[in-house]
C-alpha cells in the first residue's frame, strides 16, 4: 500500500504522546458515541428478529430480512454522509442528528406494521449512517499521525464494550419487560 499524504517519520512514539492521546477529551467523546451506537446498531440486529416474530407476528425469516434493512440502508448511507460532511466542513451536527433520528426511528418501530414497518426501519439504517463516517473522521482529524493508530485503538476498545455488552442488556431489557416498546427504549 502506497504511504498517503501524512507519513509518519519512523520514530517511536514516547510516553508523552500516550498520554497526550489519552489525555485527548475528544477521542473519549466520539468513543463513548461509537460505543453507544454500536449497542444500539448490534442491540438491534441482535434482537429484532425474535423481538418481530414475538410482538410483530412474523415468520422468522421475515423478521431476519426485516432486521438486516438497517444494514441495507446503511450501506448506502454511509458514504452519503461522508460526502455531505466533507462538503460541510463539520462532523458533529450529522452525529448529533444521526442520533436523535435513530431513536426516533426506534419508537416509531413499535407502533409500525406492515409497509410503514420496512420504511421506518430503512429510516434508521439511514440515520445511522451519519455516525460511523463521522467517528472515523474525528479520530483521524484530533490526533497527529503518529498517534492515529492510539486513538483507533481506544474507540475500538470501546466499541467491543459496547459489542458485547448489548446481547446480555437488550435480554435482560426483555426478560424483565416482555415488552418490545420498552425494550427499544431501553435500546
Amino acid at each position: 500500500v502506497k504511504d498517503g499524504p501524512l507519513k509518519v517519520n519512523s520514530k517511536a512514539v514516547m510516553l508523552s504522546d500516550v498520554r497526550e492521546t489519552l489525555s485527548n477529551r475528544e477521542i473519549w467523546k466520539v468513543s463513548f458515541v461509537w460505543m453507544f451506537f454500536n449497542i444500539v446498531a448490534i442491540g438491534f440486529l441482535t434482537w429484532a428478529p425474535y423481538l418481530f416474530t414475538l410482538f410483530k407476528e412474523a415468520t422468522p425469516v421475515y423478521a431476519s430480512i426485516l432486521s438486516s434493512l438497517i444494514m441495507i440502508a446503511n450501506f448506502f448511507f454511509v458514504p452519503l454522509f461522508g460526502f455531505a460532511s466533507d462538503k460541510v466542513g463539520k462532523r458533529k451536527p450529522f452525529i448529533l442528528a444521526g442520533m436523535i433520528f435513530m431513536a426516533i426511528s426506534l419508537n416509531a418501530i413499535v407502533f409500525a406494521s406492515g409497509f410503514s414497518l420496512v420504511i421506518c426501519i430503512i429510516i434508521l439504517g439511514a440515520a445511522a449512517g451519519g455516525v460511523p463516517p463521522m467517528v472515523m473522521a474525528i479520530t483521524a482529524q484530533t490526533l497527529p499521525p503518529k498517534s492515529a493508530g492510539m486513538g483507533f485503538g481506544v474507540i475500538a476498545f470501546w466499541q467491543n464494550i459496547g459489542i458485547a455488552t448489548t446481547a446480555p442488556i437488550v435480554g435482560y431489557f426483555i426478560g424483565i419487560t416482555n415488552s418490545l416498546s420498552l425494550t427499544f427504549l431501553g435500546l
